[in-house]
Parts: C-alpha cells; sequence; structure tokens
C-alpha cells in the first residue's frame, strides 16, 4: 500500500509537470480517481482540494475535447461568441498588457499570425484585465489587427468560468469546429511546425 502511494504521487508530480503536450490528461485522471480525503492522506485537504481544482479546470481542455463556448466584448464587432469566429484554425490565446511574459510572447504571435492569416489562421486574443487603458494602447502600439476580445462585465458568465488559467499567456490551437487539437505551444518552435503540418494535412 505504501508502495502504490508512492507510486501515485510520483506519477501524478510527473505528469502534472510533464512538457510533452496531452499528457495533462494523465494527471486528470490520476487527480479524479485517487486524491480523496480517504485515500490521499499524505496530503492536507487544502492541497487535496487544489490538486481536485486543478484537475477539474483542465479536464474541460484536453486535446480532443470542443473548447468551451464563451462570449466576449470586442473593439469592432459588439459581443460576440467564440464559435462565431470562422477559420480553419483558430489560436486562442489569454493574456495582459501588463504581464512581463506577454510582452514577450505577444510580439512573437503576431509575427507568427502576420505570416499565417492569409493561410486561414485567426487568433482570438482575450484580455484578463478589467480596466483597458494600457490594453488598448498596447493593441494601437503594436498593430494588433487580430480579433481582440475582452470582458465588460465579470458578474455574468464569461470565459474564466470556463478555461483554467493560472497564469499568463497561455495559448489553445482550435480546427475549424473549435475542437481542441494543440495547446501551449512555443511561437517560435512547436507552434509554427505544427500549424504548418496542420495545414498541410499531416495533423487529424
Amino acid at each position: 500500500e505504501k508502495v502504490r502511494k508512492v507510486m501515485i504521487s510520483t506519477a501524478t508530480y510527473h505528469y502534472e509537470t510533464s512538457k510533452y503536450m496531452g499528457e495533462d490528461e494523465v494527471f486528470v485522471w490520476l487527480a479524479k480517481s485517487f486524491y480523496t480525503a480517504e485515500y490521499a492522506d499524505w496530503l492536507s485537504k487544502d492541497d487535496i482540494a487544489k490538486i481536485q481544482e486543478k484537475a477539474q479546470g483542465l479536464s474541460t481542455e484536453l486535446i480532443g475535447n470542443p473548447a468551451p463556448n464563451f462570449a466576449f466584448d470586442t473593439q469592432d464587432r459588439g459581443r460576440i461568441k467564440l464559435t462565431d469566429v470562422e477559420s480553419p484554425v483558430t489560436i486562442l490565446y489569454f493574456w495582459d498588457s501588463e504581464c512581463g511574459h506577454c510582452r514577450k510572447e505577444t510580439p512573437r504571435l503576431k509575427k507568427l499570425y502576420d505570416e499565417y492569416k492569409d493561410k486561414g489562421v485567426e487568433v482570438v486574443a482575450i484580455t484578463l484585465e478589467n480596466e483597458f487603458t494600457g490594453w488598448e494602447k498596447y493593441i494601437e502600439e503594436h498593430d494588433l489587427n487580430w480579433i481582440n476580445g475582452y470582458e465588460s462585465n465579470f458578474e455574468r458568465p464569461n470565459f474564466l468560468w470556463y478555461y483554467y488559467i493560472p497564469s499568463t499567456p497561455k495559448k489553445l490551437v482550435l480546427d475549424k469546429d473549435k475542437k481542441i487539437i494543440a495547446k501551449n505551444l512555443d511561437v517560435e518552435t512547436t507552434l509554427r511546425s505544427f500549424i504548418d503540418d496542420y495545414l498541410a494535412g499531416k495533423v487529424k
């Protein structure tokens, strides 16, 4: 029994922190199968709750799942839904204009978008901010001509109800039917090669 618990704990950490895309599904299964107060007695109730919360959040955005649909405000199209965006490939990008990592990643994503937008790639960039002066300034200064979205009233259903976003930036790649086909790929390397392969029909 002790060996079993050590193996479960070790496996959980491995798949929770894995750098391989898609292995979060194993973490979700482990968390749902074993992390209860009755079984995971080596953890506090608070730690168990955190693992279960993370697993629940990730369970809705596993590769192969439909991306949870949500409505959001835009600068020039009013309030629309994710499913209103028609494109062979959609990169759903959660970010914050004040986030240091986002300030590095966003220009790189913009460069990729400029190269791929005519090939059927759209970016839906949703800010987590609730004050928009800096966000609007950043968009203008960096010519972010993709779909810029925000939430004007966080009291109503919004993207935070459906997506697990512990930090920014976060990227999900969706197909034409808004099914999740990739996530959190590096813009300069794996994201570019994945999109190339997908558009060439090499990824199903």
